[in-house]
């Protein structure tokens, strides 16, 4: 165990890297760091991991840090209608290297403030987030740290999820207003979803380095 409640995958994770590196084993880089990640994920889906409360707190803080970016920063960088979603970006990371449960807390968590800050409707940025957290873990283990670390992946993993959940946003407020207006699909749905999956690819960049 770490000294913040976490299994200690990090050792695991360089204990089968170290195993992997022997000398004339045939084995790229890529293909040793694919199965470290993997055996470090499935240790901590075997046993997962326990928040307590200084991380649960930083990660807490974190996660309005990210909403308040949002809301003060990135709702007025609006090119032609479209804004970018860094909460479901955020949502999506904490998914992808927390794990199912806690990501679908943080979009409970983080969609709830963004309801209360920006939403239109209280309930629907926490219910699309929460559903984002859920369903984001659901990528292959051996495929999450790359899609963090390639900026081409981080592109297109984010780009889909972004279509999904912009798409289901605009099918709620069409059934709910009975809009038909073209910009519903042009700009809040394509629009901010390429705005967001860009985003994206330059926070996998700095991420990189």
């Amino acid at each position: 165990m770490t000294a913040d409640g976490f299994p200690d995958t990090r050792k695991r994770c360089r204990y089968t890297q170290t195993l992997q590196a022997a000398p004339g084993d045939g084995l790229s880089l890529e293909a040793r760091r694919s199965v470290s990640w993997e055996s470090a994920s499935s240790f901590s889906h075997a046993h997962p991991p326990f928040l307590n409360v200084p991380t649960l707190a930083r990660h807490a803080l974190i996660g309005a840090g990210v909403v308040l970016v949002q809301w003060l920063v990135l709702e007025r960088l609006v090119i032609f209608g479209a804004a970018p979603d860094a909460v479901l970006l955020w949502v999506l990371w904490m998914s992808l290297t927390r794990g199912r449960q806690t990501g679908s807390l943080a979009g409970f968590a983080a969609g709830f403030l963004a309801d209360i800050a920006y939403g239109p409707w209280v309930g629907l940025n926490m219910l699309l987030k929460t559903l984002a957290g859920f369903f984001g873990s659901w990528f292959p283990a051996s495929q999450r740290e790359l899609m963090i670390l390639r900026p081409v992946r981080t592109f297109v993993v984010a780009l889909v999820a972004a279509l999904l959940h912009n798409g289901l946003e605009v099918l709620l407020v069409t059934l709910e207003t009975s809009s038909r207006s073209l910009s519903l699909v042009t700009v809040d749905w394509l629009g901010s979803a390429l705005y967001t999956a860009v985003l994206a690819f330059i926070a996998a960049l700095f991420y990189g380095r």
